[in-house]
């Protein structure tokens, strides 16, 4: 953890800790604590339940006119209410749909994921694998199927040119780490920086690579925002950055480029449910700056 994440949980655990002594020494009241602790993580299982749509806008000279994606990830064969139904009304207008990879369980029994491409129907969708998905042991039948259904992107696929967008993707890192950082340099060298360059990757944690290599925006999954966030704390832990992780959800910019993160699209639950963190369908609006 850098010296700004750590100054940031101090600060939130100074909060915290004001919360703690006003109800304990100001108040005098220990019940009163007890009873709004409870609250608090009965609040924090059930806000957790419902999806919900977070909408950003990227504005870029590179863009002309408008344009609508939808962005999700981590759906694990098994989507969080609502989910689907944000789908299918948001799809109508979409330009894109990106995957961003574990949208099947390893631990599914069957990789197919009908439902979801009948939601999505007709629109043109892009998919890179999870690890989720690496782990399985039909894993080619997979890759067939996802190349049925939408376009499966990789270094040999990449890019998929569409007006004045190149659209990249890799396979999760799990699959093949030299071909990781290969491609990483490959895509580097081929980028045409007069399109808007979009990286779909399932990682965040690489963040400083995907600058590197000149993407203007990189759609990552994989953290969950934590899964389980504490209040005025966020994400104790996720999957590949470990405790406090520095990449847990949202927007993060430098200069230029940017990288989102969505919180993932999943009931699953991983040692215990979603807590204070909503599964979520992310709605890019791009256009044009003037």
């Amino acid at each position: 953890m850098n010296f700004k994440m750590r100054k940031i949980f101090l600060y939130k655990f100074i909060l915290f800790s004001a919360f703690i002594f006003t109800n304990v020494f100001v108040f005098k009241s220990m019940k009163l604590l007890v009873f709004e602790l409870v609250a608090i993580i009965i609040y924090g299982f059930f806000y957790s339940k419902k999806a919900k749509r977070t909408v950003i806008e990227l504005k870029s000279k590179k863009i002309r006119g408008k344009y609508k994606a939808i962005f999700f990830a981590d759906y694990h064969s098994n989507p969080a209410d609502g989910i689907n139904d944000i789908i299918k009304s948001e799809s109508e207008d979409a330009d894109f749909i990106f995957l961003g990879g574990d949208i099947v369980d390893d631990k599914a029994e069957n990789f197919k994921v009908d439902e979801l491409f009948s939601t999505i129907g007709e629109k043109r969708a892009f998919y890179v694998l999870g690890n989720h998905e690496v782990r399985r042991k039909d894993l080619s039948d997979l890759i067939n199927y996802f190349k049925n259904n939408s376009t499966y992107l990789t270094r040999k696929t990449s890019p998929i040119s569409i007006s004045n967008f190149d659209i990249y993707g890799i396979d999760d890192v799990t699959v093949n780490e030299n071909d990781f950082n290969y491609s990483l340099l490959y895509f580097k060298e081929q980028l045409d920086m007069k399109k808007f360059n979009i990286l779909l990757v399932h990682r965040p944690e690489y963040f400083e690579k995907y600058l590197e290599a000149g993407f203007d925006l990189v759609l990552t999954g994989h953290a969950h925002a934590g899964h389980a966030r504490l209040p005025f704390i966020g994400a104790i832990v996720a999957p590949g950055q470990g405790l406090f992780p520095r990449y847990q959800k949202g927007l993060y910019t430098k200069g230029e480029q940017n990288m989102f993160l969505t919180s993932g699209s999943s009931k699953k639950k991983y040692l215990v449910p979603r807590f204070y963190n909503k599964p979520e369908v992310v709605i890019i609006n791009f256009m044009e700056e003037l």
